[in-house]
């Protein structure tokens, strides 16, 4: 006796540690994707649930928590936003099996439950009711009239038989119509399909429901399930949710995880032009958070408009022999409008525009004879893209010289290539992070650009060059904290951290990667400092930080710019436009919430938001700083003298 008492306790034991095992192995955190939609080339926005079974906060996921690979090859991850709190409006289909069998507590604990779902959407959301039995009907189309919705639901009356497969293929038909970023279908049912004559079986009904490219959420309820294998395959092949309701009250629960999971979705955009010239693509996505990770996968079924844009160039081709000036121009086939060129001629930035029609005149009296290469690089869009490269060969007219002017040739034409050199070699004295001060009468020295050419990327080399403002004193081992006084608001346009807002003052800072910068970029392919900033007497002062290194390998990239409110510089991948803030505007304290901005909506003088806080520090986080022993109202009659 004693023993069987024994052995029976080794079972239990051993049962009890495979269950444990096994609730041990159930991940916690899951996620799908519902949908991968196409966007302007290259992007593509893939809407994402996830869920955590252990009650973690799901509302703040970034970028960094995404890992997406497209065909196989990795894609960058340009932003993640919660879906609810930007506003996108959700359409759903709510689809009940009103056959005999659900009658009475079955039928009225699904009304109930849906109603509460309802209630619980935003004012924005729409909902269609179906119910099916011999039979599809829709009640009530798609509305976010809550009273006309219930209306319908009251109405429905359990009877007939169930035509299960009819009705998956007809919500799949009416969720297509819809043209709401967020689509969802949920089906209740407590049986299977009966034995009737049905012109749509079940491989015709699951095939519709993929088509539709919309999640589906299959429920069963009742303990006697006809067909879960059905009912799965619904839901796993549209990436939806098979749930189960054993009880008419379990039902109200299965509504608010639904409901849940939709609050709790994520519109992902992400770079899908490995996928570009294909009819369908894979797409496998990565989520990562705190200790924990879930994958997922889906279908990305790209158009045939889905290709890079292509770039005409007209005034020059490949071979030609140029003995007077040229006018060249550029043009795209992509659907966004050009927003920027750059012509670089022997790998030296001679001319960019921001503004139509964006030519450039080539006069071989500035470059003198004998072969060149010319590069374009288009923006379309917020999208950078290389013309092909055009070498040519130019000859001066007899007689002609080149140009010992500084000053670039009028009309934005060729940049003298003497000049280049001369410019290289006093960026070479200054060694790259502007240890030598120089302080000249009268303005600083530049090559001289129209106001409307001021856009200025970095990643070229760059004809802007001038002497560093007379105010400031470029130490390379300070690490700026403080931005001063808030004078201005730094507004991405473009990025990663677009829409993201950056006060900067009367203190030169770091803008950068680095832990350490005032304006901090979440972006692990900018350098860890890219430039200085600062406001002074109303306009941004920008000094990239360039190393001889980089002057030697890629020309003059370096330099100082000075922007005037509304104008824009870039760094790698992202656009900020500059915007000073309103003198009158009271200051919040910096550890205080950002408050909304209509800053990045209109030029107008506006409320100044609160400081924003950038990494783990707050922009103007209070440390000791060489910079304020440093003078910054200082004017130009200065000489040039030197500072270590």
């Amino acid at each position: 006796m004693l023993m069987r008492i024994a052995a029976i306790a080794a079972v239990l034991c051993v049962a009890g540690s495979m269950l444990s095992a096994a609730q041990a192995q159930q991940p916690a955190l899951r996620t799908s994707v519902a949908s991968v939609s196409e966007g302007e080339y290259p992007n593509a926005t893939a809407l994402v649930s996830v869920e955590d079974a252990s009650g973690d906060d799901l509302r703040s996921l970034t970028p960094a928590n995404f890992t997406i690979t497209v065909a196989g090859k990795p894609a960058k991850v340009a932003t993640a936003q919660l879906a609810a709190s930007q506003n996108l409006p959700l359409d759903v289909i709510i689809i009940m099996d009103t056959s005999g069998s659900m009658k009475g507590d079955a039928l009225e604990g699904a009304k109930a439950a849906a109603k509460s779902f309802i209630a619980d959407l935003g004012p924005d959301d729409h909902v269609a009711i179906m119910r099916f039995a011999n039979s599809i009907t829709v009640p009530q189309d798609f509305t976010n009239d809550h009273a006309a919705l219930d209306s319908a639901l009251d109405g429905l009356v359990a009877k007939g038989q169930t035509e299960l497969f009819k009705a998956t293929a007809a919500a799949a038909v009416k969720i297509s119509q819809s043209t709401a970023t967020r689509r969802a279908v949920i089906l209740l049912t407590d049986g299977a399909q009966d034995a009737i004559v049905t012109d749509v079986d079940s491989t015709a009904a699951l095939a519709s429901a993929r088509a539709s490219g919309v999640a589906f959420f299959a429920v069963a309820e009742g303990n006697a399930v006809a067909d879960p294998t059905y009912l799965t395959s619904l839901a796993d092949g549209t990436h939806g949710s098979y749930l189960e309701a054993a009880r008419p009250s379990d039902i109200n629960g299965v509504y608010r995880e639904i409901g849940q999971l939709l609050r709790n979705q994520y519109l992902v955009t992400f770079d899908a032009s490995a996928a570009a010239g294909s009819s369908e693509a894979a797409i496998s996505l990565q989520l990562q958070t705190v200790g924990k990770s879930a994958t997922a996968s889906a279908t990305f079924h790209p158009t045939a408009a889905f290709v890079a844009p292509k770039i005409s160039v007209t005034g020059l081709s490949t071979g030609e022999s140029l003995t007077e000036p040229r006018q060249i121009s550029v043009a795209s086939t992509g659907k966004q409008p050009v927003t920027k060129v750059a012509y670089t001629v022997d790998g030296v930035n001679v001319f960019e525009s921001v503004t139509a029609p964006f030519t450039f005149t080539y006069d071989p009296k500035s470059f003198g004879g004998g072969e060149h290469t010319l590069k374009i690089a288009v923006t379309t869009g917020a999208q950078p893209i290389d013309a092909a490269p055009i070498t040519f060969t130019s000859q001066p007219p007899a007689g002609a010289s080149a140009p010992t002017s500084t000053n670039a040739p009028s009309g934005g034409g060729g940049l003298p290539i003497i000049p280049i050199v001369a410019v290289l070699a006093v960026l070479a004295l200054f060694g790259g992070g502007g240890a030598v001060l120089l302080r000249r009468r009268g303005q600083p020295v530049e090559l001289a650009l129209a106001p409307d050419q001021r856009v200025t990327p970095w990643t070229t080399p760059h004809r802007r060059v001038s002497a560093p403002p007379p105010d400031l004193e470029v130490d390379d081992s300070f690490v700026a904290e403080e931005i001063g006084e808030p004078m201005g608001v730094l507004i991405s346009r473009s990025g990663s951290d677009l829409g993201s807002e950056y006060v900067v003052g009367g203190k030169p800072v770091s803008i950068g990667s680095g832990i350490k910068c005032a304006v901090r970029i979440a972006d692990t392919s900018l350098s860890a400092e890219e430039a200085r900033i600062w406001v002074r007497k109303g306009a941004l002062m920008v000094h990239k930080m360039t190393r001889l290194t980089v002057i030697a390998s890629d020309g003059v990239s370096g330099g100082w710019t000075m922007l005037d409110p509304g104008e824009i510089f870039e760094i790698g991948e992202h656009r900020f436009e500059f915007r000073l803030l309103p003198e009158e505007s009271p200051v919040e304290d910096a550890t205080t919430t950002p408050s909304a901005s209509v800053l990045r909506d209109s030029p107008k003088p506006a409320p100044r938001p609160a400081p924003l806080k950038l990494g783990d520090a707050p922009i103007a986080e209070a440390r000791p700083s060489l910079m304020n022993m440093m003078p910054h109202d200082m004017g130009f009659e200065e000489e040039a003298e030197q500072a270590s």
